[in-house]
């Protein structure tokens, strides 16, 4: 089960990332978009 939850942490951590950096660029207002 620890490979299971491993997996998850990263898939986790990798969505909380991209929502962050969403929420960074709105607020910096870059012309960058994904």
């Amino acid at each position: 089960t620890w490979f299971f939850w491993s997996g998850v942490a990263l898939i986790v951590n990798a969505v909380l990332c991209r929502i962050l950096t969403r929420r960074y660029d709105k607020v910096t207002m870059k012309p960058q978009v994904d």
